[in-house]
């Protein structure tokens, strides 16, 4: 609760690729339009940004609009959202953001890595989106949330490979989760 300044609640999410060759899946993104904007297009009035036919304007309105370059996602409920909860991970991000990032990113088979693992989120989304997908993290309890939400998921086949002896490193050891096939 910041009272001497704006609250900093946001996060940035940058985006490498190597050279100008990179995926953005704009189709897979598209937001559906709000009642009012909808309306406006409808009715054809000035500045709505439709100045197409009829057909143009049904696939223009059917479609949806391609995302702002900020998001408002809600903090992770703690209710179950289309059949998957929250592990309860204390930095456990929204499935849907995760879903949106990873839908703009990548295509199905296709890698995704997370070398900050957490709680697995990103490799179970990656896995519901038909990704293949790499997940580590350096801390035990990380890595058992980690194991348990992927067998009580059933992703595909995963092999666990712990690096180093937890026991006798100072910050954890370093845990491996790798989707095999």
């Amino acid at each position: 609760n910041v009272k001497k300044d704006f609250a900093k609640k946001h996060d940035v999410i940058l985006r490498y690729s190597k050279g100008d060759a990179y995926i953005f899946n704009l189709n897979d993104i598209l937001i559906p339009y709000n009642e009012k904007t909808l309306g406006n297009y409808k009715a054809g009035l000035k500045g709505s940004g439709y100045t197409g036919d009829g057909e143009a304007k049904e696939t223009i309105l059917k479609d949806g609009k391609i995302p702002e370059d900020w998001w408002n996602f809600a903090i992770t409920a703690r209710f179950p959202i289309d059949g998957i909860k929250r592990v309860g991970y204390p930095t456990e991000k929204p499935q849907a953001l995760l879903e949106r990032i990873i839908k703009a990113s990548s295509n199905e088979g296709d890698l995704v890595c997370d070398f900050f693992g957490g709680s697995g989120t990103t490799a179970a989304v990656a896995e519901r989106l038909g990704r293949r997908w790499i997940t580590t993290d350096i801390g035990k309890p990380a890595t058992l949330v980690m194991r348990k939400r992927f067998i009580d998921h059933e992703v595909k086949p995963f092999l666990y490979q712990a690096i180093g002896d937890y026991q006798k490193e100072v910050f954890g050891s370093n845990k491996l989760y790798q989707r095999v096939g």
